[in-house]
């Protein structure tokens, strides 16, 4: 099965009206979404604000399609082989698009981007984005579990619970 490929428009949709492209959008096109030193040419992937080595990071990188904080110093004509798509928060902007993109919410469905113990109890059709840990934990039926929320050993999560993103 082929994946999808993603452009600046699917970008442009689910974010806010704020952003700012640095680079070609047009040239804006991937189809995962992976931590930026995990990335390949076809993913997408963010930048902490709080890395003292943004710099080093994007230019390790395979990934062409960076978020970065609009707040950043960075000299970005440096990197000409990159799009920066500049926000105020890109790992909530990341997450949203990840989510959006890339997390089915389908029955049972655990991305093969998570971390889920093998020693916890997952009810009946929960689903767990990208970049989730799950400790020893117990999760009840028709729960929703969004991307890089981290779950403690001994957490006990009712039925018909959504747990929004980078909670812990």
């Amino acid at each position: 099965m082929n994946k999808p490929i993603y452009t600046y428009d699917d970008i442009r949709r689910l974010l806010p009206a704020d952003h700012q492209v640095v680079g070609d959008k047009h040239q804006i096109r991937f189809s995962v979404a992976k931590p930026i030193l995990e990335a390949n040419e076809e993913s997408v992937a963010w930048v902490s604000p709080e890395r003292q080595d943004q710099s080093q990071l994007i230019a390790r990188t395979k990934a062409r399609t960076i978020f970065l904080a609009a707040e950043h110093t960075l000299d970005l004509s440096q990197f000409r082989d990159k799009v920066f798509v500049l926000t105020a928060n890109p790992k909530l902007s990341f997450q949203r698009l990840v989510g959006a993109l890339f997390f089915r919410r389908d029955v049972n469905v655990v991305s093969h981007l998570a971390l889920v113990h093998p020693e916890a109890k997952l009810g009946k059709r929960v689903g767990v984005a990208p970049f989730t840990y799950v400790g020893r934990a117990e999760i009840g039926d028709d729960t929703l579990v969004y991307g890089n929320c981290y779950i403690h050993d001994g957490v006990r999560i009712g039925s018909r619970v959504v747990i929004h993103a980078g909670a812990v």
